[in-house]
């Protein structure tokens, strides 16, 4: 069996607080303890993903997700404008998501994320 097949639904880790990329990377660190992440979104997003994870100290790497394109693609790429803008500003500043919580490490058990 492959490692990074999933065998058991007890492997699958719940992030109840991911709200935004920032959030969802800073727990991914600080809460679940992930030192690499491989990243799977469509392609206008991957690069801030990967930066941001890469800007929190996790070896962060991606794959493009699109299935298909996009009708309003310019309107995701033009928001995605301000959303790297706010990124920067949360990295310069530090800042921590609204929700953290105790730790739960992706080599314990996930089960203890389901609430």
């Amino acid at each position: 069996m492959y490692p990074w097949v999933i065998d058991q639904p007890d492997d699958i880790f719940l992030d109840h607080a991911g709200f935004e990329t920032y959030d969802s990377l800073y727990r991914a660190r600080d809460i679940f303890c992930v030192d690499n992440v491989i990243i799977s979104t469509q392609e206008f997003h991957l690069y801030r993903a990967v930066f941001t994870g890469r800007m929190l100290g996790l070896k962060s790497y991606g794959v493009i997700a699109d299935r298909q394109d996009y009708i309003y693609i310019k309107n995701y790429k033009f928001r995605e404008i301000f959303a790297r803008v706010k990124t920067m500003m949360k990295l310069i500043l530090g800042s921590k998501p609204k929700y953290l919580g105790d730790k739960i490490p992706i080599y314990g058990d996930s089960r203890k994320s389901w609430d």
